[in-house]
């Protein structure tokens, strides 16, 4: 019989058994913990604002969101940003810029001025991995420069838990 204390992993053999405990642990030790936030719907943007995204998965509560703004918890964590982003108004002078934060640190931007129309999306992605003693924040800004709109689809934030 394999107890909790003397782990599965240590225990690689045909005649042993282990028990519930033995297994939860193993699980909660080998299993990634993640978190995965969407906003997949087309939609548009007209001011400065951070794009709404909901928490689509979180089985092991590793961060919550508000009003598109992720809380992690403490720890260490890879954190994936990806997303579809167009403008088309023929004026190259107004566009937005898309800003992928942790906390108030910009950590990765993009330009969106002109894509060819609003049904033109180009891709942008950015990873990043993130420690935190106490607790951080990941959120997806779009900033506007004029007057113009913006659109997005399929916007994600992936967050694994790495320690």
């Amino acid at each position: 019989l394999v107890t909790e204390s003397d782990a599965i992993g240590s225990n690689d053999n045909d005649t042993t058994i282990p028990t519930s405990a033995a297994v939860k642990d193993y699980v909660d030790i080998t299993v990634s913990k993640y978190a995965l936030y969407e906003l997949y719907a087309a939609t548009q943007y007209n001011s400065t604002t951070i794009i709404p995204v909901t928490e689509t998965a979180n089985p092991n509560n590793i961060s919550t969101v508000s009003n598109g703004v992720i809380t992690l918890n403490a720890g260490t964590y890879s954190v994936i940003f990806t997303g579809q982003y167009a403008e088309d108004d023929n004026d190259p002078q107004d566009y937005f810029t898309v800003r992928y934060r942790v906390g108030n640190f910009n950590f990765a931007e993009k330009q969106i001025n002109e894509t060819g129309s609003s049904t033109d999306f180009i891709p942008f992605s950015s990873a990043t991995v993130v420690h935190t003693d106490t607790t951080e924040t990941v959120e997806i800004k779009v900033a506007e420069t004029s007057a113009t709109s913006m659109y997005s689809k399929y916007v994600k934030i992936l967050i694994t838990k790495l320690a």
